[in-house]
């Protein structure tokens, strides 16, 4: 077909090419060139480049956005698996099922507020991102990330300078210690491709900081 060829109604073929074309773009993204066709619909003209264009914006975003829920909801599924087996096979002293008291106690541990906090932030970062709430996302993501670093670096820290320190705590003497090791590297990568898929917005550095020892008073006030 030769450009700026103008398709008319009683050629039923060419509205058929694009409902085949539009079909593909929703279902596979698929990029197609028509180049600069027209189409005469309701003595309007509309460029076959902008329909592609739309259907390919519609395209990626609902494919991003399904990839986005489907990774949480997977993180979710698996920090569940993780913690029941934790409580329930490898933290001792758990033969009477969940006690409220005995849970709580396990907050002393900067890891276990960690994983709280992971699980909130991946329950909620959905309904924050449907409603746009972008900024409330990027103080979200700075708070959970901000203690992932630290249990992440005072773990691995700990580990290489002394690997008593971790594995002689009496309370995870069940623990093994792959299990302790996954705890503390996976929450943290979980957190980077989140950000990769969803890019969260920046907080000013101003802003950061003074969050960072707001969070660092807290918690050595109450922890």
């Amino acid at each position: 077909m030769k450009c700026n060829q103008v398709i008319c109604h009683n050629e039923p073929i060419h509205w058929i090419k694009l409902i085949i074309y539009i079909i593909s773009y929703i279902t596979s993204g698929i990029q197609l060139t028509i180049g600069t066709e027209y189409l005469v619909t309701d003595d309007k003209l509309i460029t076959g480049h902008y329909i592609i264009e739309l259907m390919k914006s519609i395209s990626n975003h609902l494919l991003n956005t399904d990839y986005m829920i489907l990774y949480r909801l997977i993180v979710i599924i698996l920090y569940t698996i993780s913690s029941q087996m934790g409580y329930f096979y490898i933290y001792p002293n758990n033969n009477e099922g969940i006690q409220l008291i005995q849970v709580l106690y396990l907050f002393k541990f900067f890891t276990c507020v960690t994983m709280t906090l992971n699980v909130i932030y991946f329950i909620t970062s959905i309904p924050l991102q449907y409603f746009n709430l972008g900024h409330v996302r990027g103080y979200q993501f700075l708070v959970v990330f901000s203690f992932n670093s630290t249990m992440t670096l005072f773990y691995w820290s700990a580990f290489l300078y002394d690997p008593k320190m971790i594995y002689e705590i009496d309370e995870l003497k069940n623990m093994p210690l792959w299990y302790n090791h996954l705890c503390h590297l996976l929450p943290p990568i979980t957190l980077v491709i989140d950000a990769y898929l969803c890019h969260p917005k920046i907080v000013s550095f101003y802003n950061a900081l003074k969050i960072e020892c707001f969070i660092g008073i807290i918690y050595n006030i109450f922890f």
